[in-house]
C-alpha cells in the first residue's frame, strides 16, 4: 500500500464498548505465549516464518521503490507492527536492512540511518525479543547501514508515532486480530468463531468489527506516515465468498470449539463458559479488504496477493496423523493460550490441546486449505562468502525467480511442487560481488532428485559451490568451482 494523504481521526469510545470490554475481559490478555519453552510462540512460529518468506518479494520491491521515490534519503524510520517475540521478530528488519544495503551499493549511494521500531501490545514478551538483539546485530555485522532498534508498546489501533514520521510500515500476522470481541454473538452457541452452523448475524458482527478496526488502523497510519510511504501487510484471510459462514472441517477455530465441547461433556468446563468465549479474530476476503481501503481513502493498493496455507495435517497417511496433530496443537496453543487461560483458567489447557491434537488427526483427509501446505520441494541458496554480496538468479522453463542479492549468512528459499510429468528442472546462477565477474551457472534441481528428502541446499563459499540434500545429517559436498568470467 502507498500512503496518499492525511486523514485525521477522533478517538472513538462509547458505553457499549466499555460494557463489552467488561464482558469479554479476557481480550486484554491477548498476546502470543512468551518465553522460549516448548509451548512458547518463539518455539512454535514456523507458519509465520513461512508467511514472511512468501511476502518477501513484495517487501523487497516496495523498499526499492521507496528508496527511489525518496531519492535515497539520509534517514528512514521503519515500524514492524505486531512484532511478537522470538527469532521471527527480526526477520523482517534483517530483510529491510539488507535490501537497503545492497540497493545503495548497487546505485553507489550512501545508506541511510534506519530507526527500527518494534511494536506490540504491552503484554508482549519484549524481554525475550531484546535478548536476541545481540545475535541480530551479529547476523548483520557486514551491513554498512547504521540502524537503531527500539520497542514501542501499544495497540496499533491507537496512535503510536508522531505525525509524518514513518517511511515504511510492516505487519505480518497481526491485523486479523481484532481490538475487541464483536457485539451480537449471543446466538452463536458453543463456537469460539464463525462456523457453518453459525447464524448469519455472527458473520455480520465480525465483519462490522473488522471494518471498524481496519479503517481505524488505516486512518491512524496515514497520520503517522510521510507522503509516498509504504505499508506491507500480511494477515490470514479466506477465499470463499459465496458462503460467508463457510469454514471447513479442519479450520483451527472449528477444531478448538469441538475440543471445548468435549470438555463440557466431560464436566471440566461449563457450557455457559464456552458460550461466553469468542475469538477476537477475523479472516477477511480480498474483496472486503479492497472495499475498506477504498472507502477509507488514505491509501492505494499496489499489490494484493493471496496464498493458500494449511497447518500441515491435510492429506497425510495414518502414520503421520498423530504427529501432525501435536504440531498443530502447539502452534494454536502458542497464539491462543493467554486468552484461554484468562477466561477458563490454566487447569484445562493441557487436556484441551490434547483433545485438539486428536481432532486434527481425525481430519487428516480434509482437502480444504484453510490456513501453509508444505510444498513438496524446497530449494535453498546461502551466502557463506567472506564479506561479499552473493547474487543469485534461478529459473526453469516456465518460471523465472528473479534476481536476489544475499548478504553474508543470508539465505534465499524457493518452494514448489514438481510438475505432473516429473520433468521439473531449475538452473541457478551465482555471482560474487562487488563486480560479479566470479560466477557459476549450474543445474540446481531435477525432479529425479525427489527420492531424497525434499530439501536441496546450495552454499556459495570462497573455494566453490557446495551441495547438500536433507536438512539434517548429510555432509556438504563441493560440486562446482567458480568461473572467472563477466557477469
Amino acid at each position: 500500500m502507498t500512503c496518499r494523504c492525511d486523514y485525521k481521526t477522533e478517538n472513538e469510545s462509547s458505553s457499549g464498548d466499555e460494557e463489552r470490554s467488561s464482558k469479554y475481559s479476557f481480550v486484554s490478555a491477548l498476546c502470543m505465549s512468551g518465553g522460549e519453552g516448548a509451548n512458547s510462540y518463539s518455539t512454535n512460529s514456523l507458519l509465520q516464518r513461512r508467511a514472511l518468506a512468501k511476502a518477501k518479494p513484495v517487501l523487497v520491491k516496495n523498499i526499492k521503490e521507496l528508496m527511489m521515490d525518496l531519492n535515497f534519503p539520509k534517514y528512514i524510520k521503519v515500524a514492524d507492527l505486531g512484532c511478537s517475540s522470538g527469532q521471527n521478530t527480526f526477520l523482517a528488519m534483517s530483510e529491510i536492512i539488507n535490501t537497503i544495503n545492497v540497493f545503495c551499493q548497487k546505485w553507489n549511494q550512501n545508506p541511510p540511518e534506519i530507526d527500527c521500531c518494534l511494536n506490540d501490545l504491552p503484554n508482549n514478551d519484549f524481554n525475550t525479543t531484546f535478548k536476541l538483539i545481540h545475535s541480530f546485530k551479529e547476523k548483520n555485522f557486514t551491513s554498512k547501514v547504521p540502524y537503531f532498534v527500539s520497542g514501542v508498546p501499544g495497540s496499533f489501533y491507537s496512535r503510536l508515532f508522531p505525525r509524518k514520521s514513518l517511511h515504511l510500515v510492516h505487519s505480518s500476522y497481526g491485523l486479523h486480530w481484532l481490538s475487541k470481541v464483536p457485539e451480537g454473538l449471543e446466538k452463536n452457541k458453543m463456537s469460539v468463531y464463525i462456523t457453518a452452523s453459525s447464524p448469519l448475524s455472527a458473520y455480520k458482527a465480525y465483519l462490522k468489527q473488522f471494518q471498524r478496526d481496519f479503517t481505524t488502523f488505516l486512518k491512524l497510519r496515514s497520520e503517522e506516515m510521510v507522503s509516498n510511504g509504504r505499508m506491507v501487510l500480511t494477515f490470514i484471510g479466506r477465499n470463499n465468498m459465496d458462503n460467508p459462514l463457510h469454514r471447513d472441517c479442519c479450520h483451527f477455530w472449528t477444531l478448538l470449539s469441538k475440543s471445548l465441547h468435549d470438555l463440557v461433556i466431560e464436566g471440566l468446563v461449563s457450557a455457559s463458559m464456552v458460550d461466553s468465549f469468542y475469538m477476537p479474530f477475523y479472516d477477511p476476503s480480498k474483496e472486503e479488504v479492497k472495499e475498506i481501503v477504498g472507502k477509507e481513502g488514505s491509501f492505494e493498493i499496489k499489490d494484493l496477493e493471496a496464498h493458500e496455507y494449511d497447518l500441515g495435517h491435510c492429506n497425510q497417511d495414518q502414520s503421520k496423523r498423530s504427529k501432525s496433530g501435536q504440531n498443530e496443537a502447539v502452534y494454536i496453543r502458542a497464539v491462543s493460550e493467554p486468552l484461554l487461560v484468562a477466561h477458563f483458567g490454566n487447569a484445562i489447557i493441557n487436556r484441551l490441546f490434547g483433545k485438539f491434537a486428536h481432532h486434527v488427526s481425525q481430519h487428516a483427509g480434509c482437502r480444504n486449505k484453510t490456513t501453509i501446505v508444505d510444498e513438496k520441494e524446497t530449494l535453498v541458496l546461502t551466502n557463506e562468502l567472506n564479506n561479499k554480496i552473493l547474487a543469485i538468479h534461478c529459473k526453469s522453463k516456465d518460471d523465472d525467480l528473479g534476481d536476489h542479492y544475499l548478504a553474508v549468512g543470508q539465505s534465499q528459499e524457493y518452494k514448489f511442487r514438481d510438475n505432473l510429468w516429473h520433468t521439473t528442472l531449475f538452473w541457478c546462477h551465482m555471482g560474487q560481488g562487488p563486480d560479479y565477474k566470479i560466477q557459476q551457472v549450474f543445474e540446481a534441481y531435477r525432479s529425479t532428485w525427489s527420492k531424497y528428502v525434499g530439501y536441496t541446499y546450495w552454499i556459495g563459499r570462497e573455494d566453490g559451490i557446495y551441495f547438500r540434500q536433507d536438512p539434517h545429517g548429510l555432509p556438504l559436498v563441493k560440486r562446482y568451482d567458480w568461473n572467472l568470467t563477466a557477469y
